[in-house]
């Protein structure tokens, strides 16, 4: 239940009682462990932590990355822990942010997994702690920040199943080659969420965003987090993840990562209870206008490169085949989709083989016919007027 239910009843149960519980069990949250605390951090390392999955947002420093240890039940592909990392600001304006990173869902891909993807959270504290991640929207120093004094939520990427699994699976079973994956990315993402809706209850506007395996996070889980946040204006921009895949991943990757289990059942169009329902009918696209129809009050976005090679790399590993420009023609006609079908998205493509933005310096530089992509983002954030944007000739004959 949503902080703002638990408060609300418990008050109705308990009247008269200051305290942090009643009588029926209620927890009574005081409101000064929902502020960050603006005394200097103890220490000047880069990273804060970590602390425990039980931590209040008081006590954490504002303007200080801070570690929270994932609870019981999240871990990484190997096994091993899971974290995640909370840059507080102001907390009536949230950033929920899902790491990038690649995917295996097969024997072929899995076997190669570390190279595809961080099969640990290593790499997202190294970043934080020298810098190498505080680029784009983690660029908290820069005063072109559009999300600038916005709470940041750092969700990592360890587990291969773009954010989306809940499952243990070993490939190649028998063939002398297994490589077992734990697929947990959606067990990790629920623990950040809880901890997110139990600290920022006060949250008037949530920006979901992400690159690449971030960017399909992005739009999966945006349902999940409007539900969390009932009360404030949702803002979806995915980067890098139009999803131009081929027939066969799905069929292969939604039982290898169990990510039906994700769909929110109370969206019509994702109901498994519907006889039918068939997810091999979905698309990237299509969870993109059935959130978008679901939702129209709030903002979807996408941005994309014309010729990611990113993209293109892995269509052609899930054997698409046309090369760059049968993805561009793929990735352009999806946009288009998405867009008739929705009016409350826009897409930004750029010209370029280019692979993320959000997270990169990129997005303080890109222009796309005469369009600044950071002007365009900040529209889109604040919900000013702005249409779609490409780049001229980048749609192949």
């Amino acid at each position: 239940m949503n902080q703002r239910w638990m408060w609300a009843l418990a008050v109705a149960a308990c009247v008269g009682i200051v305290a942090t519980g009643c009588d029926d069990g209620v927890e009574l949250v005081d409101p000064a462990r929902l502020v960050p605390n603006r005394t200097p951090p103890p220490t000047e390392q880069g990273v804060y932590g970590p602390l425990p999955a039980s931590s209040w947002m008081n006590e954490l420093y504002y303007g200080r990355t801070t570690e929270i240890s994932g609870p019981d039940g999240t871990q990484c592909a190997r096994g091993g822990p899971f974290s995640f990392f909370v840059t507080p600001f102001e907390t009536d304006r949230v950033v929920i942010h899902f790491q990038s990173g690649g995917a295996c869902w097969n024997g072929q891909s899995c076997a190669f997994a570390d190279g595809l993807f961080s099969p640990t959270v290593d790499a997202a504290r190294t970043g934080f702690v020298n810098g190498t991640i505080r680029q784009g929207l983690l660029d908290f120093a820069n005063p072109d920040n559009p999300v600038t004094g916005w709470t940041h939520v750092f969700v990592p990427y360890c587990t291969g199943d773009i954010h989306w699994g809940n499952r243990r699976t070993t490939y190649n079973e028998g063939a002398g080659n297994e490589v077992t994956i734990q697929h947990r990315g959606a067990q990790n993402v629920r623990a950040v969420l809880s901890w997110a809706e139990r600290n920022l209850p006060n949250a008037r506007e949530v920006l979901i965003t992400g690159c690449s395996a971030g960017g399909y996070a992005s739009i999966a889980w945006m349902p999940w987090i409007a539900e969390a946040f009932p009360e404030a204006d949702i803002i979806q921009i995915g980067d890098s993840a139009q999803g131009i895949i081929t027939d066969s991943f799905f069929e292969e990757s939604f039982p290898a990562w169990n990510a039906l289990e994700l769909l929110p059942e109370f969206i019509p169009d994702f109901d498994q209870r519907n006889p039918d329902f068939n997810y091999l009918d979905l698309s990237l696209g299509a969870l993109y206008r059935i959130a978008a129809d679901f939702y129209p009050q709030f903002r979807f976005a996408g941005i994309e490169s014309s010729r990611d090679s990113t993209g293109v790399f892995f269509y052609s590993a899930m054997g698409g085949e046309g090369g760059p420009e049968e993805w561009s023609r793929r990735m352009n006609a999806s946009v288009d989709e998405i867009a008739a079908a929705a009016p409350n998205y826009r897409f930004f493509v750029g010209e370029g083989t280019y692979h993320c933005a959000v997270n990169d310096a990129r997005l303080y530089e890109l222009e796309s016919d005469g369009v600044s992509l950071l002007d365009w983002f900040r529209a889109r954030l604040d919900g000013t007027a702005v249409e779609s944007v490409r780049c001229s000739g980048c749609v192949p004959e």
